[in-house]
């Protein structure tokens, strides 16, 4: 995880929720280097994602939109690994300032739909206590 001594040196806090088991996020955790400070929760029974309203059906994986990002995402040297969790279920990113103000949102409409990180940590910065935005 590159950005994240930028965002801890800004005084931001992540968290991951996922919907697999403990197990799969040891795997995540393992997988994309991600620092032991930053919980890696896990939400089996999809409850966090239906109050936020994040899609999840055949539909989202099923569709011209899911094979393009694949096609996308192989040519940048990436691949798909094990599913874990529930297959039909998409997320999505909040970055969140003090107090609870959303000050970044996406919903991922389809598998392989993930804003650019570059926006999300630009969020998070201008939202963290010594980010440019001075915290919320």
């Amino acid at each position: 995880m590159p950005a994240w001594p930028t965002l801890e040196a800004a005084g931001a806090r992540l968290a991951f929720i996922g919907s697999g088991s403990a197990f799969f996020a040891a795997g995540f955790r393992a997988e994309f280097g991600v620092p032991a400070a930053v919980p890696v929760l896990v939400d089996d029974a999809r409850v966090s994602y239906a109050a936020l309203g994040f899609v999840r059906g055949v539909g989202s994986v099923l569709r011209p939109s899911v094979l393009a990002a694949g096609l996308r995402a192989a040519a940048a040297g990436n691949r798909q690994t094990r599913t874990a969790g529930d297959p039909l279920q998409q997320g999505g990113v909040r970055v969140v300032a003090r107090g609870g103000r959303v000050v970044y949102a996406q919903d991922s409409a389809f598998a392989g739909d993930h804003p650019p990180v570059e926006a999300v940590v630009a969020a998070a910065l201008a939202a963290a206590p010594g980010g440019s935005g001075a915290g919320g």
